[in-house]
């Protein structure tokens, strides 16, 4: 067979693959047990289905995973054996029970998680909850300016003890609804924090308009306790 001669060709002690094919299948299975204990980073881009291969994968030392580019779910990656996984990109996280599968597999090792397009509240405590070491949440929010002040992704009662980085990228925004949205995302919550990097669309805030934005979430909130950047994208 084609696939399982071009999988031989490839060296068995691989470490970082970026696959740009269209599918991947259950043909591929061979190239994969080829790489799998080499393989610490593996990114797709343009791929819509992997079929069969999304049972039976294990890659034992992968540490990175990248599908943010394409439109494959997180359902797949919950059926891999990804034991040493730190570093999680993907598209969207529904299912909310896969979500919690794909924790629980990766509960003291993930580290980093990047959500790319998110058109739903994003479950923070279930993510926190089941991510004990995760220091890094980035994520893109497309909620219209009116659900902003009554979104409860951040809650007052969230805790965690390894967060420090946190950077969200919004389709859209009010200073009101935006102000409600931060407040729950402090030092006090999250003692370990350092950094929460709000992304604005720059259709919406000019030049002269960024430092009102700036402004008035410093009237607003303590800047030593919610350590707040911002940029237009």
């Amino acid at each position: 067979m084609l696939a399982n001669a071009i999988a031989d060709k490839f060296p068995n002690q691989l470490r970082y693959i970026h696959w740009s094919a269209k599918y991947m299948t259950s043909s591929h299975s061979r190239f994969f047990r080829r790489v799998a204990h080499s393989l610490r980073a593996f990114r797709v881009d343009g791929a819509d289905a992997f079929g069969s291969l999304r049972n039976g994968v294990s890659l034992p030392v992968l540490t990175h995973i990248d599908t943010s580019s394409t439109d494959l779910d997180l359902e797949w990656i919950a059926e891999w054996k990804l034991p040493s996984i730190t570093h999680v990109a993907i598209s969207d996280i529904s299912p909310s029970h896969v979500l919690s599968k794909s924790l629980a597999s990766a509960n003291l090792t993930l580290i980093s998680s990047r959500i790319t397009w998110l058109t739903t509240s994003l479950p923070i405590q279930q993510i926190l909850a089941g991510a004990q070491n995760l220091q890094e949440l980035s994520y893109y929010i497309s909620h219209p300016n009116n659900d902003l002040a009554i979104s409860r992704d951040w809650t007052s009662d969230l805790r965690h003890q390894s967060l420090r980085y946190v950077r969200i990228e919004f389709a859209m925004y009010t200073r009101a609804g935006l102000l409600d949205y931060v407040r729950p995302i402090s030092k006090q919550c999250f003692p370990m924090l350092k950094t929460l990097a709000l992304e604005l669309p720059a259709a919406s805030m000019d030049r002269a308009s960024e430092p009102s934005v700036t402004a008035f979430l410093s009237v607003n909130l303590d800047l030593s306790n919610h350590p707040i950047s911002i940029a237009t994208n």
